[in-house]
């Protein structure tokens, strides 16, 4: 069984008409496009009513404009952000001072071992004795040697608990090391001082 029309002289009145009124369609496409006339009505009455240009808000090239509805939120929120970025400053800057004064030549600190240069049982700090201070930056001497770089204040602990190695240190003795090869060392309990790039 099929459904649909199988032959054009079964359509039905309508249609046929409809076509018919159309004429042949081959024939309109066959015509070069030169010949094809296009009209375009532009009408200019008064009755058209020109709105004035809305704000919008989501354009990125108004928002700093003062007319935003918004713009109250934004600074507030501007000065809520400033408000606390300064008191994280400012508390910053008391604790490097406090550090500062408490902190002198001679006093164990542990110095921070990064997670890349220590595996997950490896000690996170390497402990340390200071041997020089110059204002918010010390020089750092471990059991293995004279860490070759200042620290600042705030990347240093105090230790609770300090090696009696360190406590017998002998700092004219100690040669200029990088911070991985005293890790590596400390971690190793230095039994042949050499070190290698591998872990």
């Amino acid at each position: 069984m099929t459904i649909g029309i199988q032959d054009e002289e079964d359509l039905p009145d309508t249609i046929a008409h409809q076509l018919a009124g159309e004429g042949d369609l081959t024939s309109v496409n066959d015509q070069p496009a030169s010949s094809a006339t296009c009209h375009l009505s532009t009408s200019n009455t008064t009755d058209d009513v020109i709105e004035p240009p809305q704000f919008d808000e989501s354009s990125r090239a108004n928002l700093g404009f003062q007319n935003s509805q918004h713009m109250s939120i934004r600074d507030r929120a501007a000065e809520v952000y400033l408000a606390n970025a300064n008191k994280r400053i400012t508390a910053h800057n008391r604790c490097v001072q406090h550090l500062s004064e408490n902190c002198a030549v001679g006093d164990f600190i542990g110095v921070k071992i990064d997670k890349v240069d220590r595996t997950n049982t490896d000690p996170k700090l390497l402990p340390c004795v200071i041997i020089d201070k110059k204002h918010h930056d010390v020089k750092v001497a471990c059991v293995n040697g004279i860490i070759d770089r200042g620290w600042p204040l705030e990347s240093l602990v105090r230790l609770t608990a300090v090696p009696q190695e360190l406590l017998d240190l002998n700092i004219s003795e100690l040669k200029e090391i990088p911070l991985i090869t005293a890790s590596k060392l400390f971690v190793r309990n230095a039994l042949n001082g050499v070190t290698c790039s591998c872990k």
